[in-house]
C-alpha cells in the first residue's frame, strides 16, 4: 500500500507533465542524480521535519501548497488536465483540516504528518479519494445553494411586496391630498 503511495510521489518528482516535476528534472540534471533519489531525499528530509514540532507547520503548508499553487498558477505548462472542481476540493479540505491545526497539534504529535498525508490521499494512490469527496462534498455544495437561493428570492419577494405596497400608498395619499384640495 505505502509502496503505490511512494510511487505516486516519485512519479510526480519524475514526470514532464506537471510543472513543478520540470523544475526537479532541470534541479536532477544540474546535480547529476535522478528524479526518483531526489523524491526519496524530500520524503525523508519531510518526514524529519514534520515530526519536529518546530518546523512541522511550515513544511506541511509548504509541501501542500507548492503542488497545488503551481497547478493552479501555471495550467499551460501541466498537461494533466485538472478539473476546476478538484482544485476547490484541494483548497475546501486544506482549509477545513487547517482551521483545526492548533488543536490537534497540541493533542497529536505526528499531526502535520498526518495532515499531509491525509490531504494527499486525495488524489495519490492506492486511495485516491478525489471523486468520492468531489461527488459528495459538490452535492452538499448545491443543496447548501438551493435553500441560499430559495431564502434569497424570498427576501426579494418580500422587498418587491413592500416596495409595490409603499408605491401604492404613494398613490393613495396623492389622491387624498387631490381629492381634499378639490373638496375646499
Amino acid at each position: 500500500m505505502l509502496e503505490e503511495y511512494f510511487e505516486d510521489i516519485c512519479w510526480c518528482f519524475e514526470t514532464n507533465s506537471l510543472f513543478f516535476a520540470k523544475i526537479i528534472r532541470i534541479i536532477s540534471t544540474k546535480l547529476k542524480t535522478r528524479p526518483r533519489k531526489i523524491a526519496t531525499i524530500v520524503v525523508l528530509l519531510s518526514c524529519f521535519l514534520l515530526t519536529n514540532p518546530s518546523t512541522a507547520n511550515s513544511v506541511s503548508n509548504i509541501i501542500l501548497f507548492v503542488p497545488v499553487f503551481t497547478i493552479s498558477l501555471f495550467p499551460s505548462q501541466n498537461t494533466i488536465e485538472f478539473d476546476s472542481n478538484d482544485i476547490f476540493l484541494y483548497w475546501s479540505l486544506y482549509s477545513i483540516i487547517s482551521i483545526f491545526d492548533p488543536l490537534f497539534q497540541k493533542s497529536t504529535p505526528l499531526y502535520y504528518l498526518l495532515k499531509v498525508f491525509a490531504i494527499s490521499t486525495i488524489y495519490l494512490r492506492p486511495f485516491q479519494f478525489r471523486n468520492i469527496l468531489k461527488k459528495s462534498v459538490l452535492r452538499k455544495i448545491d443543496i447548501i445553494g438551493d435553500v441560499t437561493e430559495r431564502h434569497f428570492n424570498r427576501i426579494i419577494d418580500k422587498c418587491v411586496n413592500i416596495t409595490q405596497s409603499d408605491q401604492m400608498l404613494t398613490a393613495i395619499c396623492k389622491c387624498d391630498s387631490i381629492t381634499s384640495k378639490l373638496s375646499k
